[in-house]
């Protein structure tokens, strides 16, 4: 692997080792072992116990979704772990109004590849948002009227 290569997947080794660590517990969980949840989606228990350890630097979606499969769950929840009843209102919330389900998944698609002065701007203006929002939500009106 070449060094350009190395450092990429390098870049990305936290999100894998927190795959993997999803797919150990739902395995478990599940009482499976390594060579049961390789025959339930088609791989080499080594190739499964690598990707548990997050060793596999670029795992395929084939493959990430044949896991989700085996392991009965949606693929989303593999790749960036179960969502809070609140997170998921939250995102309901958000997809019901066009605009903002236009803005915010431009901002996910490139937040990051964002500087992180960048990112850091970015939530606390979000925060502010929030935080704006919920007092005029408590309040009844906003302030300019």
């Amino acid at each position: 692997m070449s060094k350009a290569n190395h450092d990429v997947a390098d870049d990305y080794r936290p999100q894998l080792v927190q795959v993997g660590r999803r797919m150990r517990r739902r395995r478990e969980a599940l009482g499976l072992g390594t060579v049961q949840l390789g025959e339930k989606a088609g791989l080499s228990h080594s190739y499964i116990s690598r990707l548990e350890r997050g060793l596999i630097p670029r795992p395929t979606l084939p493959e990430l979704s044949a896991v989700a499969r085996a392991l009965e769950m949606p693929e989303q929840a593999l790749l960036y772990g179960e969502m809070a009843e609140d997170d998921e209102a939250g995102v309901r919330q958000i997809l019901r109004n066009p605009e903002l389900q236009a803005a915010f998944g431009a901002i996910a698609d490139g937040v990051e590849w964002a500087h992180p002065d960048d990112r850091k701007f970015l939530i606390a203006s979000l925060q502010a948002l929030a935080e704006r929002s919920n007092a005029i939500t408590l309040a009844g009106k906003p302030d300019n009227e």
